[in-house]
């Protein structure tokens, strides 16, 4: 999916389709972060151990490096790391908020909407299964399109009137 500030037909339509696995994939990706960000000390103690510089002390006039000074590496190192994993976590926390969003203007369609993106998204039925009475494929396609768009220019308002 893309940027909340860009949501497209194809985002809201996934988003519809696909509701509960994307919620349910954001919640353990950020739990996955979350455990990470936890351990983001002991990840960086293996790599360090690992690392050819420190089997290189003193070479090539390079003086060898205090306690102090390791400790703070180590401790730059770890806040560096665990800001990227806050930034991911912040995404996650986008998307999550974006699809429920989603969900909540869709609830906010009329009951003619709701029931064509319902029957085409999440019950996932061709168009001939949900032509009735009075209405075409050309005319539940058109209210589909209008349904869409109508979540798309809500999220897009709500978004300015954030900023």
């Amino acid at each position: 999916m893309e940027n909340i500030n860009q949501l497209t037909e194809k985002d809201v339509t996934e988003i519809l389709s696909q509701r509960e696995e994307l919620l349910e994939g954001y919640r353990k990706r950020l739990e996955m972060l979350s455990r990470e960000y936890e351990d983001a000390g002991e990840l960086i103690e293996m790599l360090q151990l690992r690392s050819p510089s420190n089997d290189q002390e003193g070479s090539k006039g390079q003086e060898i490096k205090g306690l102090d000074d390791i400790y703070m590496l180590y401790e730059k190192q770890k806040k560096n790391y665990q800001k990227e994993i806050y930034k991911n976590m912040l995404q996650i926390v986008d998307s999550i908020d974006q699809v429920k969003h989603v969900y909540l203007y869709y609830l906010q369609l009329s009951p003619r909407e709701q029931e064509i993106l319902k029957a085409i998204y999440i019950d996932k039925k061709p168009y001939k299964a949900i032509i009735t009475e009075g209405m075409s494929e050309q005319t539940i396609n058109r209210l589909r399109k209008k349904a869409i768009q109508k979540i798309i220019h809500r999220l897009e308002k709500d978004n300015q009137a954030e900023r």
